[in-house]
């Protein structure tokens, strides 16, 4: 690989790892939040059925395979694993704008913290993910 071609894998490889790793901070606050409001209200009853036991499940899933996305987009230069972290990342930001979306339909458009942060994680998601596809094509 020429110089100029290391620097620019690494470069792809930071700016993923750093997305996804502001992804998972992003959701960490998206909670945190949620629960200071709760405790606010004294009301609780909500996270019965949002995220319920189901999407807990499924927010601890995706949380693990952030992960095991970052640790392979540092450890791998294989072509097959290049293309699953790239759809991986494309899920894992569809899914998140998916849910917004259903939110805004069901509940209408409430400003709260909560359009900062899901912006934010969109808009990470959305670098995350051209920049996934940009590795998965690298010396392809």
């Amino acid at each position: 690989m020429l110089d100029k071609d290391l620097f620019q894998d690494i470069r792809i490889r930071k700016v993923i790892t750093t997305c996804l790793s502001g992804q998972l901070f992003l959701l960490i606050m998206m909670f945190l939040a949620d629960y200071i409001r709760l405790g606010i209200s004294g009301d609780f009853s909500s996270l019965g059925t949002d995220p319920g036991i189901p999407g807990l499940w499924l927010l601890t899933v995706l949380v693990c395979l952030n992960l095991f996305a970052q640790v392979s987009v540092q450890i791998t230069d294989n072509r097959l694993v290049k293309r699953i972290v790239a759809g991986f990342v494309g899920f894992y930001g569809l899914f998140f704008l998916g849910h917004q979306l259903i939110h805004y339909r069901a509940d209408g458009f409430n400003p709260d913290v909560h359009v900062l942060l899901d912006a934010s994680h969109h808009i990470l998601a959305g670098i995350a993910l051209w920049y996934a596809i940009k590795w998965a094509k690298l010396n392809s």
